[in-house]
C-alpha cells in the first residue's frame, strides 16, 4: 500500500430526502450535514438518493463504494404504522420515499457491518428499523438567546453520558459525564430496538444516543451538525466518526 492511499479520505455516504421543490422531484440534504461530515469527520461525502426499492435492491454496489453512512435528521416523522404507534403529527409531516429507503437500508448496513451515524430523526428511524417503538414529546426551549439564524439549535439541556444503564463510552470520547447539547425534536425513542443501548439521557429520561451491541451503530437525538465548529461536544463525536470510518477504510485497502 502506497503512503496515498493510507491517508486517502474515507468516503461516507449521507441518504437523502425525498422532496419538491418548485413542483419538480428532488433529492436532497441540508448543507449543514455535508460541511459536518466532510470537515468533521474529514471524509469525501457521497450523496445517495432515496430511490426505494431502485436503490435497496443495489446495496451491496452502493455500500462497497462508501465507508460509512449518516442518516440525517429532517421536519418529517416516521409514520406510526411502521411501529404500531399513533400519529401524532398531519401527513404532510411525512416523506414516505424517505422511510421506504431508510428503515431498509439501515437492516442492510447492520448485517454488512457497516458504521453509521443517526442523527435526530435519523436516531429514531434505526430504532424503529429494529423494532423499537416511538412516542411524541414536548420540544425542549434554548435556555439562551438566539440570533434568527439559531433558532431551535441553541444550546438547550444537559444530558448524562455516564451512569446507571449507560455505557460509559460517550464519556471517553468527550472527557465529562454531562454534556450541554441543543434539542430541536417532537419525537423520541420509547422502546429500544433489538440490539440497541443506551448512550445518553437527558434529566427529563429522554434516550439522547444509543449504540448497537455488535454493529458500529451509534446515533444522537441532538443535532451535532449545527455550526459544529463552534461546539466542542459536536467536533469530538465527528471526529470519533471520522475515526471509526478511516479504520474500515483502512483495512478495506490492505485486505
Amino acid at each position: 500500500m502506497t503512503a496515498e492511499e493510507k491517508t486517502r479520505r474515507p468516503v461516507i455516504g449521507i441518504l437523502c430526502d425525498g422532496g419538491v421543490w418548485r413542483g419538480h422531484p428532488y433529492h436532497m440534504t441540508g448543507h449543514k450535514y455535508v460541511w459536518a461530515i466532510q470537515q468533521g469527520c474529514e471524509a469525501v461525502v457521497f450523496l445517495i438518493p432515496a430511490l426505494g426499492t431502485h436503490l435497496t435492491a443495489n446495496l451491496t454496489h452502493v455500500f462497497n463504494q462508501i465507508d460509512g453512512l449518516v442518516l440525517t435528521g429532517n421536519t418529517s416523522h416516521v409514520p406510526a404504522a411502521c411501529y404500531g404507534g399513533t400519529d401524532y403529527y398531519p401527513v404532510a409531516e411525512r416523506c414516505l420515499v424517505r422511510d421506504e429507503t431508510h428503515l431498509a437500508v439501515i437492516k442492510q448496513a447492520i448485517k454488512a457491518n457497516l458504521p453509521m451515524l443517526g442523527i435526530c430523526r435519523g436516531m429514531q428511524e434505526i430504532n424503529v428499523a429494529l423494532g423499537g417503538t416511538l412516542q411524541a414529546v414536548d420540544n425542549h426551549v434554548p435556555s439562551e438567546p438566539l440570533d434568527p439564524q439559531d433558532l431551535g439549535y441553541g444550546l438547550a439541556h444537559e444530558v448524562q453520558v455516564r451512569g446507571e444503564g449507560l455505557t460509559g463510552r460517550l464519556e471517553q470520547v468527550f472527557g465529562k459525564p454531562w454534556v450541554r447539547v441543543n434539542s430541536y425534536h417532537a419525537m423520541a425513542i420509547d422502546r429500544l430496538g433489538q440490539g440497541l443501548v443506551l448512550e445518553a439521557c437527558a434529566d427529563d429520561g429522554i434516550i439522547e444516543a444509543i449504540s448497537h451491541t455488535s454493529a458500529p451503530v451509534f446515533a444522537v437525538q441532538w443535532h451535532p451538525e449545527w455550526r459544529f465548529w463552534q461546539d466542542e461536544v459536536s467536533r469530538a463525536l465527528f471526529a470519533d466518526f471520522g475515526a471509526r470510518v478511516r479504520a474500515v477504510a483502512l483495512a478495506r485497502r490492505c485486505a
